[in-house]
């Protein structure tokens, strides 16, 4: 029974230690000891079918590690953007790593309140016995989330997997703040102030038993992904992180919750360990879908020359721009170009060149093509699917997405579309990138894809306070963006 009180036989497993941290940054020892079995917390469902029926669910701690799998395999992929976040946070590569890996663990981990497992009263009925305690507390299980860790800070304590040098618990709440806010959204939680606060308005949510669960899963995760002792971390540092958490939170999410690669757990799965489950299932399903959905960036040929790069120059002598943009030294340093010229002056191929070559310094991994209407982001697709393909061995690894409001109307993606749908699984494609189902789905997935073509707003977007702007400002790291028609 999930709901029995610390102690009780039903609840007996493994012990839990913890290491509270103080206001000023110290610690004091003290263990406070609870039983939580590996049963209590499969009780509790984390994705379910109708609110009707008592069978269809996947449990909250598979699906946690379902979401956590996604993001290690994409971690595992982008070095370059585990050293990034290690630079922010003053922890090495590994530590990074294993550290982002735990955060997208306990992503969900306001799921474990009543207020959210009454969402389907039947499995509540079916999975507990007694049933939980009812609770119908307003906030979302992300808001629900944050709170649970204001109180694990200031009445439970935190595991001493979690401890941090020199650090408070702020620095961790701004880090799993964007976790918790994997809907798009930073949570937004008043607990008040005081002793007690956070316990006060959590109890509105979640029942002391639930509690003894979420904190049980919560030590796991600390413990089984913090394997690396971790060195001091500023909050400013975490704050500068969290920006980028949030997109990854988003896209590990998103992709965790796809039953196309993650399908509910059958009984032979809910047997497993949680250790078993990770490795067995999470692991090889979240490779699958990374790779499948089109989130990674390949390798493109090697740079040789504009000629070679572009079939539309084959016999031409390159103009002034283009000339200048085969010759020009790159840097290993951020770069800004402004091409100015006349109208027909070659500028958009002198642009593709340019970004070629910053993706042939290993400067950038993909392009953004962004302009300022549907018709001329319409056009620069038709070129970009003419000539980019030429710079992949094989193009069918490699992604393009079109990405504005009207991109349906678009003849060219739609002629996009209908060619990935003829292609023979296994046989390779032709001499076209590819569009998975996946990216397809929505203009917020579009900047994921390797290259891309729209209107200049779906990356302006990025920056501004809207739903899901930390995936688009994700989907342009490691990107050349080429703002054409600026004079428009």
């Amino acid at each position: 029974m999930a709901n029995a009180e610390p102690g009780n036989s039903a609840t007996q497993g493994r012990t839990m230690h913890f290491t509270p941290i103080r206001a000023n940054g110290g610690t004091r020892k003290m263990a406070i000891r609870g039983r939580v079995s590996q049963s209590a917390m499969l009780a509790y469902w984390g994705k379910a079918r109708a609110k009707d029926l008592a069978d269809e669910d996947h449990p909250l701690a598979l699906h946690s590690l379902d979401v956590a799998a996604c993001g290690q395999v994409w971690l595992e992929r982008n070095p370059a953007f585990v050293a990034m976040l290690a630079g922010c946070l003053g922890q090495t590569p590994e530590a990074t790593r294993q550290l982002l890996v735990f955060l997208l663990a306990v992503h969900d981990i306001g799921k474990f309140a009543e207020s959210f497992q009454y969402k389907v009263p039947a499995l509540v009925k079916s999975r507990f016995e007694p049933p939980l305690p009812l609770r119908m507390g307003s906030l979302r299980h992300d808001a629900i989330g944050a709170l649970f860790f204001d109180w694990l800070a200031e009445d439970r304590a935190l595991p001493a997997a979690m401890q941090l040098p020199g650090s408070n618990a702020d620095a961790w709440k701004v880090l799993l703040a964007p976790a918790f806010g994997h809907h798009g959204v930073p949570p937004v939680t008043e607990t008040g102030t005081g002793a007690g606060a956070a316990r006060a308005r959590l109890r509105e949510h979640m029942s002391a038993a639930s509690r003894e669960v979420a904190a049980g899963f919560f030590d796991w995760c600390a413990g089984f992904f913090l394997r690396t002792t971790l060195t001091a971390c500023s909050t400013p540092g975490a704050q500068l992180a969290s920006w980028w958490i949030a997109g990854l939170a988003v896209l590990a999410d998103w992709l965790g919750s796809n039953t196309t690669w993650f399908p509910y757990a059958e009984p032979a799965q809910r047997a497993l360990s949680l250790e078993r489950y990770w490795q067995d299932v999470a692991l090889p399903r979240a490779r699958q879908a990374i790779e499948e959905s089109g989130v990674l960036s390949v390798r493109p040929r090697r740079y040789c020359s504009p000629h070679a790069l572009l079939p539309g120059l084959k016999g031409k002598t390159l103009r002034p721009a283009q000339q200048l943009a085969a010759d020009w030294t790159i840097s290993d340093e951020p770069h800004l170009f402004v091409l100015e010229d006349a109208t027909g002056s070659g500028k958009t191929e002198a642009s593709l060149i340019l970004a070629a070559r910053l993706i042939d310094a290993g400067l950038a991994d993909g392009l953004f093509f962004g302009l300022p209407t549907q018709a001329t982001a319409d056009q620069m697709f038709e070129r970009v699917t003419a000539d980019v393909p030429h710079w992949f061995d094989d193009p069918s690894r490699a992604t393009l997405v079109l990405a504005h409001g009207a991109r349906d109307q678009s003849h060219a993606f739609q002629a996009h579309l209908a060619q990935r749908d003829d292609d023979i699984p296994g046989e390779g494609g032709s001499a076209t990138l590819r569009l998975t189902d996946w990216l397809a789905q929505s203009n917020k997935r579009a900047l994921l894809a390797q290259v891309g073509v729209g209107t200049l707003d779906q990356a302006l977007l990025a920056g501004l306070r809207v739903r899901h702007q930390s995936l688009r400002m994700l989907g342009l790291w490691r990107k050349v963006l080429i703002v054409d028609e600026v004079h428009s």
